[in-house]
């Protein structure tokens, strides 16, 4: 995996985490805050999911994010309420979702 490849992944899994993050704290009532979000995303098997299904459709993904955004754009922004470290995709959540075809 290359450089560009690499900020594409984290790009778009900060993306899932963030949206997690949003529908926990939905839920609870409450902001669940960034940290608690990353770890239970990523013990609550979502780590797993979205790797299977980004390495599974990293081509289409590609293309879209290189025809949307640009190559090697990825990571370029910061999502609001996000620690500044994680840096985003900015393409709409329903897009990732379809580019991942994970029905959500």
């Amino acid at each position: 995996m290359n450089l560009i490849e690499y900020r594409r992944k984290m790009a778009l899994q900060e993306r899932e985490i963030a949206e997690y993050k949003w529908l926990k704290s939905e839920q609870k009532g409450y902001d669940i805050g960034a940290e608690q979000a990353i770890l239970d995303w990523s013990g609550n098997g979502e780590a797993i999911r979205f790797n299977e299904t980004y390495q599974s459709h990293k081509g289409d993904i590609m293309i879209k994010c290189n025809t949307t955004c640009g190559e090697g754009r990825c990571g370029a922004e910061s999502l609001e309420g996000m620690p500044t470290y994680i840096k985003t995709c900015i393409l709409e959540i329903s897009s990732i979702h379809q580019l991942l075809e994970d029905g959500e």
